[in-house]
This record gives structure tokens, C-alpha cells and sequence, in this order.
């Protein structure tokens, strides 16, 4: 230990190498429920390097080594002897020309969209955790932002990656320019059946909005871009979802909803004791969509179980059922709950491939 301690700030300095505990713990930090009830320490070290090539010259020699992001990840998190911090490595280089953004892996997401809207320009991926989430982990988890429909996910904006030994260094990503307006409509529905339909005769129609989103009986839909285009595209939309008997509400609760994005009103329930929050994301095509919809609320229907289930990220071909969950219960009780929902995801991805 006292060798590598050595090695280590050779390689980066004393004062980027950390032992105490609060470092070990903030860098530890994740989102996942057993982490949030336990909080364990998963480094021996953390080592904060000032370039890729200090990270590189830690992650070549063979070392137990994880990266560290700003640890609102929702999986289990893995363990390693060093955790490498790579919050230092927050560059950004703006190519106008080519409409992309070369951005260290380290700086976070809600920093580096407020650079570019200085400029104009945007990437498109607005997410719940955008203050914590930094580009690196954003790359690594395929983060789907919340206005897909227009820009993709970060899978498809992504145009490079300098990574070295499977850790993400810096991303070339794809940006636009910002849109010229945003405009909501939000609509009711009585039966999940009406809002699956709504959105899929939307995303198979010519209207295709930024977002799509149902949850609780309200489906909201965001159209971005130039006005003109966006006009048409928003006049469709409500044709459909008038023709399916869906209730116009009023646009303002887009806006509202969208602030709501920002706070946590899932993850910190692990704080309460007995108490299990958790949510497993099942991409499904559109025509199993409401038998595995049914299925999840089934598994979700015990007394004791909160349900949050969202339906989101929609395409042509299918979207996201959210199945998120707050369950009084132990720990055991949580990991049955969460495995039956794992059991159908892997069922609905089996179908889907299967489909012709």
C-alpha cells in the first residue's frame, strides 16, 4: 500500500492523492438503492489527475483502477483498489464549423450545456441529474436525455472517445444550435392503452416532438426548433390525440413538469428506514408494449408498493416503460421486486429481437 501511496504522487503530486475517509466516501457515491442505505466505501485510494496523460499513466501499469463521475449512477456501482477522479479533466473546445464539442470526461453535464448556450448552441440532453452527472458517465450509461425525439440519446450524439483501458478520457459530441422556440401540449387520459396509442400514431406520423412523455394519467409532448416547421408538427399531434378522445390541458404544466425534472423525488426515499426506492428502465416494441405495461404494474400492486411508472423515449418502433417504484420492505423484499422486473426486461428484449 505505502509502495503504490508513492507511485501515485510520482505520477500526479501529494496533493492528488487521498486516503481519508470523506474522500473515499464522496467518491464512492452513487445513486444505486443498497449504496444510499449503506453507503460503503468502495476505494483504498482516490487520485485525482490534472491531465489524460496522468490518468493514462495510472490506468497503463495494470492496477486496480475504477473511475470516479459525479455519482448519480443508478447501477451497483464496482470496486476497485484506486478510484480515479476525473473531475479535473473538464476541458471544452468549440468547433463551430463542424457543430461539435470536444469535452473532457470529467466535466459535468449542466456546466458544460450553460458554455454552449453562451454560443448558441446546445447538446440536446437535459437530464434529471444534469448538476451531478458528468460527460464521461453520461457516455459510459448510453444516457437518454429528455429530449430525445429531437436530439437522441448520448449514443448518438457521440461522434469520438479517447478512453484508455475501457476509462472514457474525452468525447467528441455532435451540438446544434439552440432552438428557436419551445412549445407544450399536455393532454389527460383515462387508460394507459390511450396514451401507448397516442404516442405511437405520433412518432409514426410526420409530428415528431423533442419529447414525449406519459405518466398519471397526462401525456405531455414538447415541440422545439424553427417556428414555422414546428407549427405544423404540434397542429398534428393534437389532431391525434383529440381523435383518441385524450383532454387538452393547459401548456403551462409543461413548463412546471419540466422543473420537477430537477429534484429528487425517487432516490432519496432510501433515506426513510424499511424503505426501498429503485426503478428499472424496459425498452419494449409498441406491440408488446401493453401486455408488458400490465405485467409491470402486476408485480408493482402489492399494498405496500408506490408505483412511478413513466412512459417515455418513444420512436417509430417502441419506447421506455419507467418502472420505478418506493416498497416498504427489506431488503430482500426489494431485491424479489426488482429481479421479477428484470425477468420481464429480459423477456421484452428477447421479443423484441425476435420481431421481423
Amino acid at each position: 500500500m505505502l509502495e503504490l501511496l508513492e507511485k501515485l504522487k510520482e505520477i500526479v503530486g501529494v496533493e492528488r492523492v487521498f486516503t481519508d475517509e470523506e474522500s473515499l466516501s464522496r467518491a464512492s457515491a452513487s445513486w444505486h438503492p443498497l449504496w444510499l442505505k449503506t453507503r460503503p466505501t468502495r476505494f483504498e485510494i482516490v487520485v485525482r489527475p490534472e491531465s489524460a496523460e496522468q490518468a493514462r499513466a495510472i490506468l497503463g501499469r495494470g492496477w486496480s483502477v475504477a473511475p470516479v463521475g459525479g455519482g448519480s449512477g443508478t447501477s451497483e456501482p464496482p470496486s476497485a483498489q484506486i478510484g480515479l477522479d476525473l473531475s479535473d479533466l473538464s476541458q471544452v473546445a468549440l468547433n463551430e464549423t463542424d457543430l461539435s464539442v470536444t469535452a473532457g470526461a470529467g466535466i459535468i453535464l449542466e456546466k458544460l450545456e450553460e458554455d454552449l448556450a453562451r454560443h448558441g448552441y446546445t447538446l440536446g440532453q437535459a437530464i434529471g441529474s444534469a448538476r451531478l452527472a458528468s460527460i464521461g458517465g453520461c457516455i459510459a450509461t448510453r444516457a437518454v436525455g429528455l429530449f430525445a425525439g429531437r436530439y437522441g440519446g448520448f449514443a448518438e450524439i457521440t461522434r469520438s472517445v479517447e478512453e484508455d483501458s475501457g476509462v472514457i478520457l474525452s468525447a467528441t459530441l455532435a451540438i446544434r444550435p439552440a432552438p428557436e422556440v419551445r412549445a407544450w401540449a399536455v393532454f389527460g387520459y383515462k387508460a394507459d392503452g390511450d396514451a401507448l396509442d397516442a404516442l405511437r400514431l405520433i412518432w409514426r406520423s410526420d409530428a415528431r416532438p423533442a419529447l414525449g412523455r406519459a405518466e398519471g394519467g397526462r401525456l405531455i409532448l414538447c415541440f422545439e426548433g424553427d417556428e414555422t416547421v414546428q407549427t405544423g408538427h404540434y397542429q398534428l399531434a393534437h389532431a391525434i390525440c383529440q381523435q383518441l378522445g385524450l383532454t387538452p390541458r393547459s401548456e403551462s404544466e409543461g413548463d412546471d413538469w419540466l422543473v420537477e425534472q430537477s429534484r429528487d423525488t425517487l432516490w432519496s426515499r432510501n433515506a426513510e428506514a424499511d424503505t426501498w426506492a429503485d426503478r428499472v428502465n424496459l425498452r419494449v416494441g409498441w406491440s408488446e408494449a401493453k401486455e408488458t405495461l400490465a405485467e409491470v404494474r402486476k408485480v408493482l400492486s402489492a399494498p405496500n408498493i408506490e408505483a412511478q411508472i413513466e412512459l417515455l423515449a418513444p420512436t417509430p418502433h417502441g419506447l421506455t416503460l419507467a418502472a420505478g417504484f418506493v416498497a416498504q420492505t427489506s431488503e430482500r423484499g426489494w431485491r424479489e421486486r426488482r429481479d421479477s422486473l428484470d425477468e420481464i426486461s429480459s423477456e421484452a428484449r428477447r421479443l423484441r429481437h425476435e420481431a421481423p
